[in-house]
């Protein structure tokens, strides 16, 4: 673990924190859109915020390892590197769901020229290849029927709610308007297993962590890589694991 002291602060802040199990609902705008190549997940966005606030719009240096990056949210679990398994679900759908494609085009910028071409060497602008290529890029995207989005956690509402005033979208291509957030909403409720939704997982589990399922297990194998701990899209930062959706099946023996 990499530990800056650009991170003293967040820490200190949340050292005291009041833990609860709390529900974080994200409300699109009606008829807004999100990419649906992956699930949101709570704990990364939760972490983006506090590198924001903390770096000052800086960029993390480019590293193999982990940053200690403290969360307003229960550790679960860490492994040997000290890599933090967060209390935190993903965002999953609520209500019927809607999923289809929008095409992006990618268009010439006129007054770009490209070298001079045929016989006459005359400058046209290339659209067949190179860096004016026009192209379709087809997106997967969902939307639920209520626009609202449930995650469940173990933190600290106060907090959280801070951190999340940062997000106006959330999406993958929020450049071109994909993801419009209304507001997040966030209440109390009983104690729950974060990591479990329905039958399935409700978030990426590494395989060292399985006992936290208990008296649940995965019904398959584990994954050689996933990404569990926050920024899950970092590769050098997968490990064996169950990503988010894999199916659970009760562990007779550990039920007993």
């Amino acid at each position: 673990m990499i530990v800056l002291s650009e991170f003293d602060s967040h820490r200190q802040r949340y050292a005291g924190s009041k833990m609860a199990h709390l529900k974080v609902t994200l409300v699109y705008e009606v008829g807004a859109v999100r990419q649906n190549y992956n699930r949101q997940t709570l704990d990364g966005l939760l972490g983006n915020a506090v590198c924001r606030e903390a770096m000052r719009g800086m960029d993390l240096p480019t590293v193999a390892d982990c940053y200690d990056v403290p969360l307003p949210l229960r550790c679960l679990w860490r492994n040997e590197h000290g890599w933090p398994l967060w209390a935190a679900s993903y965002f999953w759908p609520e209500g019927e769901m809607a999923r289809g494609n929008v095409v992006f085009h990618k268009r010439a910028i006129m007054g770009h020229w490209s070298a001079g071409r045929g016989k006459d060497k005359k400058l046209t602008l290339n659209k067949a290849a190179g860096p004016h290529k026009e192209k379709r890029v087809p997106v997967p995207v969902e939307a639920s029927a209520t626009g609202r989005y449930v995650a469940y956690c173990v933190g600290d509402a106060d907090a959280i709610a801070e951190l999340l005033e940062h997000f106006k979208m959330v999406s993958g291509r929020r450049n071109v308007g994909l993801g419009t957030v209304k507001r997040f909403e966030i209440e109390p409720v009983g104690e729950r297993n974060v990591l479990i939704h329905g039958d399935v997982l409700s978030r990426a589990v590494p395989e060292g962590a399985v006992g936290l399922l208990s008296p649940h297990a995965p019904a398959e194998s584990p994954w050689p890589a996933v990404g569990w701990t926050p920024p899950q899209w970092k590769q050098t930062l997968f490990g064996a694991g169950w990503p988010a959706g894999s199916a659970l099946e009760i562990d007779f023996y550990e039920a007993a």
